[in-house]
């Protein structure tokens, strides 16, 4: 695995022949396409055809250590696989939802990641929370877990605290699914792991009331809610939470209109991904 110190530039000796050059060239032109252009050209006709360009030019399991291009963590050093973070270093991942954290998140506030995979939206958190606000990092994938840290290092991102546990409804030992690394691990009775387990209601107990939410555990963000109910009727965060099909989406609108908040939602363009967002009512 490539490693860069944060003060130094990605080096490009890992890409000095063959696919790896064509991969950041084919990154590189991409970013002189305007951001509502490249939404278009993704999600329409050409959208697969670019796809598979991209992936003949990039090898699988190709690690290294880049700087995203553009977007709000700009100038962030990456630790990515190179075919399957792509939209990382180019800055555009899930760029709906970097959007309302920019509008929710401000200085000297509170942040929990819960289900942070590389780091990416940590990264992005620790930046709007700035020196004086705090970000808790919450990823129980053993694989993914030294990712994240080394992400975390490269960037001296000092304002956030990672807890290696899976957040649920209880604070004990649960089974967890291995994803491999590749971010689709969680919890579940089948697991072939043992992990910590956490709550959100203990980690705003242990870390201060967060001011937001973000919760993405691949299936398990009902369970996260439910693990939180102190947190949600006195605490107040706004919640970002990702949905995966609708019986959950509907799950989750029930919990949080129960608890007074006012949901929404939005789609993620081209990746699809479907997030509800929850403000609190004026009480």
């Amino acid at each position: 695995m490539d490693r860069s110190s944060p003060s130094q530039a990605p080096s490009s000796s890992a890409t000095s022949s063959g696919p790896g050059v064509a991969h950041r060239i084919f990154i590189r032109a991409a970013q002189l396409v305007p951001l509502r252009w490249q939404r278009t050209l993704r999600s329409g006709p050409l959208g697969g055809f670019l796809r598979f360009a991209l992936d003949r030019v990039a090898p699988a399991g190709r690690r290294e250590v880049l700087q995203v291009r553009d977007g709000l963590l700009k100038g962030a050093l990456l630790d990515v696989d190179v075919r399957k973070q792509r939209d990382m270093i180019a800055g555009t991942y899930e760029s709906e939802v970097q959007r309302l954290l920019s509008e929710h998140v401000r200085p000297g506030q509170v942040a929990f990641d819960v289900g942070a995979h590389l780091g990416f939206f940590t990264l992005l958190l620790a930046r709007l929370v700035g020196d004086g606000g705090r970000v808790v990092s919450v990823e129980p994938d053993p694989f993914l877990g030294p990712k994240l840290q080394a992400n975390l290092e490269k960037n001296d991102a000092s304002n956030v605290t990672v807890v290696r546990a899976a957040a649920g409804t209880v604070a004990a030992e649960r089974r967890f699914v291995s994803g491999g690394g590749g971010g689709i691990g969680h919890l579940g009775d089948e697991g072939d792991l043992q992990v910590d387990g956490t709550t959100l209601d203990d980690l705003a107990r242990r870390f201060g009331t967060p001011d937001l939410v973000k919760i993405d555990v691949e299936g398990g963000e009902v369970e996260v809610l439910r693990g939180a109910p102190e947190l949600l009727s006195t605490g107040r965060p706004v919640v970002v939470v990702e949905v995966h099909d609708s019986a959950m989406e509907a799950e989750a609108r029930q919990l949080l209109d129960e608890m007074s908040y006012d949901v929404s939602a939005i789609t993620d363009d081209p990746s699809s991904r479907r997030h509800l967002v929850a403000v609190p009512l004026a009480s």
